[in-house]
């Protein structure tokens, strides 16, 4: 499925006898999506995403490095959707940075590929670069300013910065926990079990 597909409402198919109620449900998710752009437009608070200039970055090696056609399309399934959540290329770009960055540079070290199936998603949810980075710093790293980081694999960290930096939590807080639960302070021997129920009370928001 596509990104849209992905986000939006899903009509199971039920073959030609399809409840009436099905596929007005798939109508109504439309309208809406319809509808959440025109008043994105009309309130003057953003302009829409031009398809071609979405394309293009795409396409870019400073962008998601894909072909041309595959760009195109992903393009044209996307801007509507880009435009109603208010997100712009230099957002994209911003998050790209540090989504592809070297890891003991505020980057979080993801490959192409990754990042290609998950940065529409974060734009979408107005997912900050700099919260993304700090959150990232937080789970990866053994230390952070004279603090014990969590010091995950690669790709736990680069998951949980995802998930929580798109819930507009405080990496902060996250931290915070972390140190409430580890003896001694500055120790990097600590129990999985540990920097886990750090994690869990930061997605339940404690």
């Amino acid at each position: 499925p596509n990104h849209l597909q992905q986000n939006g409402f899903v009509v199971p198919t039920c073959g030609s006898a399809a409840p009436r109620a099905l596929l007005q449900v798939g109508a109504m998710a439309r309208s809406s999506r319809c509808l959440s752009l025109l008043v994105t437009l009309c309130s003057g608070l953003v302009e829409a995403v031009d398809p071609k200039d979405l394309s293009a970055w795409f396409a870019s090696p400073d962008g998601l490095g894909m072909q041309p056609a595959a760009a195109a399309a992903l393009a044209k399934d996307n801007a509507e959707a880009l435009t109603a959540s208010g997100v712009t290329i230099a957002q994209l770009a911003g998050l790209k940075v540090v989504m592809a960055g070297m890891v003991n540079h505020d980057g979080m070290g993801m490959k192409l590929e990754q990042i290609q199936a998950t940065i529409l998603t974060l734009a979408e949810q107005h997912t900050s670069p700099e919260n993304l980075s700090s959150y990232f710093q937080v789970l990866y790293q053994a230390y952070i300013r004279g603090r014990a980081g969590m010091f995950l694999p690669l790709k736990d960290a680069q998951m949980h910065a995802m998930q929580l930096a798109a819930r507009r939590l405080r990496s902060e807080d996250l931290l915070r926990l972390y140190e409430t639960l580890i003896k001694p302070p500055l120790s990097l021997s600590i129990d999985p079990a540990t920097k886990q129920r750090a994690i869990g009370f930061a997605y339940a928001g404690s």
